[in-house]
């Protein structure tokens, strides 16, 4: 016990908060005199490793006693703490991979007479590794993700293990969509509020790692059936002025999946594309500065539909959208950090995105018996969309390390400004030709206010906090329709649709050397509104409701050794319906498959229950787990064809809650470092969605009964990823992707693949760095679905720009 009285006296003059390893745990505790528990000015504590003794950090205490240690990785180790006139008292400490911050709470050191004490405490951390594969959380760093250095967000979530993408580019967790995309575990305008947006437009490289949590607690909020994904941005902030600018050129849809139909304009391909981008920081002892642009310029290729339609009576016809787009998209984020004091911190950002289009499109209808093209719909579209937000946050830290109270506001605005002109050729129409236009303006304001509250436990954590939300959205509607528009009448001009959400939760971790007992509860009152115009004739009234429920967490972890764990979880979320899906006007792109919402749509509601195994070996760590999900009013879109048109065949894709449903599957996630130079990951999710039959009543654009039949099919995605890293600091990367053959409640979705590739090398150091990436490079990630409805079946065939290859320089200085 001497040598760790002399040992801690050299290491006391280490300052508080110093650490020898380096690592994400921090350890905070009190010193205090066994009799008196006055705070002991001058203690220390020494930090050993349990099993080879050897000294890993130490600390010494500050005016009241407290001793923060940091950096310590997953390991067992021996904290001895001392002080001059009193016996060293040791506690084992076990630092594994749930919580980052831990407080031992008060260590009482005797006079010198009193026998020392031997305690044993859980306290758990995260390590700083590419993957970490924990019970309910699979964290991935970006920085070692090649295909992410020149990509975006979306691009680096299509490489992680379990994640998919369907074809207008959201995010799915085990064949669900339902998936809330969180920034530094807040919802941000940039991702959507309530839904997924803009990942496109968030470069991956100022990501440090995505968290993927299918069973989130009551902290994330109730939303997202199929769980959340959480971006954690890097903190740009160094001594003095710091940053970087980027330049990225490059070319989408190189070659055609399909041949397009005979029209002069076609699809676009060999897209440009072109992306300067900068960053610039500033550190100073009070207070950081964070700014950050980019502007995209570029042609794309968002859809190519072809869809063939095989009608009762014989007919087949086959048409073409091909929505051809010129954008201009730029993005401006600055913030500020400004230290009050070592305990008090006010944060204030802001966010500029604003983007503009214009689509184009020539849609020939063609008969396929006769050869003859019997309509023919071209149409351009301007739009501009966009949001901006400011936030403020303030935090006060108390002196536990990771005790804090934190308060957060933030107004977000967003708009979109779209405006079609519709031209059409058939022999319907007067003369043989007719022009349509309309003109929608839509504005998204969003309030949220939060209060979170943090306290450590010497084996566990409390998390309470509370937040209200306010959303508005008016939208207005100008129609100018030609004679024998196909615009369909009576819809009104105007429509507003409101949601408050009032919510409080609490969340308590205990955790002993063999098990983990995570409890949260949700109270959540949502209040909801939407206001139609009184001369819809489709609609008779305006829509309301409100509920309130309660959403449970529970996650229950059994530790069997320093390898493995199980874990059993149950949680209830809820999906609320947002403002595109109930939005009541009808989408023109395609004027025999038209997109519309439904204003009289309810949320649904999803109790979700899984089992997971991980064990982790030297080098390979592996995943496995059952999960079952019971969805109540399940909503999705319903093709039916629209009876009131003799004139035309219009099938109407309408929003429809549409009874019960499950989702029961088995998911496997694996990492193997193979060498210092190449590590390989994958995963392999199989599952069966079954949808109970239904019977809906459908409104638009006259009421009318639809019957849906019960459907169940099994199906499965695999992705394999390798990393490589080589000489002369060149990274390689190549993701393969697969997506089997899978049924959808009115047909069939085929099986798709792609392989993607991603190249960096750093100049000087890290100062340049030069990246070449590729995406599904033998374009066929296209989608296919065969669709069965009431009158006909269809082939749909989405051949959207999914091949993109680029090539980007970073000077950083």
């Amino acid at each position: 016990m001497r040598r760790y009285i002399a040992s801690a006296l050299v290491y006391g003059l280490v300052p508080l908060s110093s650490a020898l390893a380096q690592g994400q745990a921090t350890v905070s505790s009190q010193t205090v005199d066994a009799e008196t528990f006055s705070p002991l000015v001058l203690s220390s504590v020494l930090v050993l490793d349990a099993a080879s003794e050897t000294t890993v950090a130490a600390a010494a205490s500050n005016a009241d006693g407290t001793i923060i240690v940091s950096g310590l990785e997953p390991a067992t180790y021996t904290f001895v703490f001392s002080a001059a006139g009193y016996d060293p008292v040791e506690r084992r400490v076990i630092i594994s991979e749930i919580n980052d911050v831990y407080n031992l709470g008060q260590i009482s050191l005797a006079a010198v007479d009193d026998a020392a004490r031997l305690n044993t405490v859980t306290v758990v951390g995260q390590a700083n590794q590419a993957v970490s594969i924990q019970p309910g959380v699979n964290s991935y760093s970006i920085d070692n993700n090649a295909l992410a250095q020149s990509g975006s967000t979306l691009d680096a979530m299509k490489s992680l293990p379990g994640v998919t993408l369907d074809q207008e580019g959201r995010v799915l967790l085990r064949g669900s969509d339902r998936v809330i995309i969180l920034v530094d575990g807040k919802q941000s305008g940039l991702t959507g509020i309530g839904d997924q947006s803009g990942l496109e437009s968030i470069p991956a490289a100022n990501i440090a790692r995505i968290e993927i949590i299918n069973n989130p607690s009551a902290k994330y909020g109730a939303a997202g059936g199929a769980g959340v994904i959480n971006l954690i941005m890097k903190d740009g902030a160094q001594d003095g002025w710091t940053g970087d600018i980027g330049l990225k050129l490059g070319i989408g849809a190189l070659q055609k999946a399909r041949d397009d139909l005979p029209t002069d304009l076609g699809s676009y391909t060999n897209n440009p594309k072109i992306l300067p981008a900068f960053s610039l920081s500033h550190g100073g002892d009070k207070t950081d500065i964070l700014l950050q642009g980019e502007v995209l310029f570029q042609e794309k290729l968002p859809n190519n539909e072809f869809t063939t339609r095989f009608y009762d009576d014989g007919r087949v016809i086959v048409s073409q959208v091909p929505e051809n787009r010129e954008q201009t998209h730029l993005i401006f984020k600055g913030g500020l950090d400004h230290r009050f004091s070592d305990q008090d911190t006010l944060s204030l950002a802001g966010v500029f995105d604003f983007e503009t289009h214009k689509d184009k499109a020539e849609v020939p209808f063609i008969d396929q018996v006769t050869g003859l093209r019997n309509r023919f719909w071209f149409w351009i579209e301007h739009e501009d969309t966009g949001h901006a937000s400011v936030s403020a946050d303030y935090t006060h830290a108390f002196d536990q390390a990771g005790h804090e109270i934190s308060a957060r506001i933030e107004y977000i605005r967003g708009w979109e400004d779209e405006e079609y002109f519709l031209n059409e050729e058939s022999p319907v129409r007067p003369g043989g030709f007719g022009t349509d236009s309309f003109h929608l303006v839509a504005e998204e304001n969003t309030v949220p206010i939060s209060v979170d509250y943090v306290r450590p436990l010497s084996n566990g954590r409390v998390e309470l906090g509370s937040k209200v939300q306010f959303r508005w959205i008016p939208i207005t509607y100008d129609t100018v329709p030609g004679a024998g528009s196909i615009i369909y009448p009576g819809l009104g001009d105007e429509s507003e649709w409101r949601e408050n959400i009032y919510s409080a939760y609490g969340t308590l971790v205990r955790e002993t050397a063999s098990t983990v007992i995570e409890a949260g509860l949700r109270a959540e009152q949502t209040d909801v509104e939407y206001n139609i115009d009184p001369v819809n004739i489709y609609y008779p009234t305006s829509d309301a409701y409100d509920y309130f429920e309660l959403f449970p967490n529970v996650r229950l972890t059994w530790k069997l050794g320093e390898s493995t764990d199980i874990s059993a979880f149950y949680n209830r979320r809820v999906d609320r319906p947002g403002e595109p899906e109930l939005r009541l006007f009808p989408k023109y792109d395609d004027p025999e498959l038209l997109k519309v919402g439904n204003p009289y749509l309810r949320p649904q509601f999803t109790d979700a229950y899984e089992v997971s195994v991980k064990h982790a070996w030297a080098n390979t760590t592996l995943s496995g787990a059952l999960y079952y999900r019971e969805i109540d009013d399940a909503f999705q879109r319903i093709y039916a064809i629209d009876p009131t048109n003799t004139v035309y065949d219009i099938v109407n894709k309408i929003y429809q809650n549409t009874g019960n449903a499950t989702n029961t599957g088995i998911e496997l996630i694996a990492t193997h470092k193979q060498s210092d130079w190449m590590t390989l990951n994958g995963s392999l999710n199989v599952y069966e969605i079954e949808q109970d039959a239904a019977t809906v009543s459908l409104l638009f654009p006259v009421p009318r009964q639809f019957q849906l039949l019960a459907s169940s099919d099994t199906t499965w995605d695999a992705k394999f990823t390798g990393e490589f890293y080589l000489p002369a600091d060149v990274k390689f990367q190549l993701t393969g992707v697969y997506y089997a053959e899978r049924s959808t409640p009115q047909g069939t979705e085929l099986a798709r693949s792609s392989i993607d590739f991603g190249l960096t090398k750093s100049l000087r150091g890290d100062t340049i760095e030069l990246s070449l990436t590729g995406t599904d490079i033998f374009n066929e990630f296209g989608l296919e679905q065969e669709l069965v409805g009431n009158g006909f079946t269809a082939l749909y065939q989405n051949h959207y720009e999914t091949q993109v290859f680029t090539a980007g320089l970073k000077y950083k200085f």
